[in-house]
Parts: structure tokens; sequence; C-alpha cells
């Protein structure tokens, strides 16, 4: 399992883009399931990470090329087994808020765990 925003595993940050102009192709971009910002990544060649809700966002997110595919705990078990079913090149992840839940997501199937502190205010 990937573990992002840890004090002590070297990661490369996420930056949250609120507007397709925040959109740079020298970082990894995360933003919301949009169709118009996810053109807009692919048009400009960049790194791009999609927070979903549903299984349909899912398929699409790995199907656009997202690297990872940021899902609801609720959601994380069944997108992982869809993940392994038809071999994403993206991963599963679940944004965490302590180690304490590391082992859950284990048992859930999914590839990565993202700290708060991964993910950094790409507005700036």
């Amino acid at each position: 399992m990937k573990i992002i925003g840890h004090s002590i595993v070297p990661y490369e940050p996420l930056f949250y883009c609120h507007k397709e102009s925040d959109i740079r192709s020298d970082r990894q971009n995360l933003f919301y399931y949009q169709e118009s910002m996810i053109a807009r990544a692919i048009k400009i060649g960049a790194n791009f990470s999609l927070k979903t809700d549903d299984i349909v966002q899912v398929v699409m997110a790995n199907a656009c090329g997202a690297k990872y595919i940021i899902t609801p705990k609720e959601l994380a078990k069944e997108a992982a087994k869809v993940a392994q079913n038809y071999l994403f090149d993206s991963q599963i992840c679940v944004i965490i808020e302590s180690q304490a839940e590391i082992k859950e997501l284990y048992e859930l199937g999914v590839d990565a765990a993202i700290f708060a502190k991964g993910i950094k205010d790409g507005n700036f």
C-alpha cells in the first residue's frame, strides 16, 4: 500500500485545483471529477488525480488516465474490486486522518492511503 502525506514517508504531494486555470503540467493535480477539468488536464499533458463519488466516475477516471482515484471509504471496497478485475492503471485511494485507519484500508483492498498533509492547495 502506498502512503501519501505521512511525515516519515517520502511522497509527491497532490495539488488541489479549484478551477481549470489552476491545472499545471509541472505537478500532480487533484480535482473533483468534472469533464471540463479532465479535458483541460489532458490537453496540456498534466498529471492528474480525481476525487470520485460513484463507480461510474471511478471507471471513467481510469479510462481518462487519472493516476490516483480517490473514493469515499464507503465506495472503496467496490472500487478496489473493479480496479482489480479490469487491471486499472490508476490506483484506488482513500483520504485518512490517522495511521490507525491503514489496517481498515488494507482490508478494503485499496492501493493507497492519503493523509490530508499530502494535499496542498494548488491555488497560489
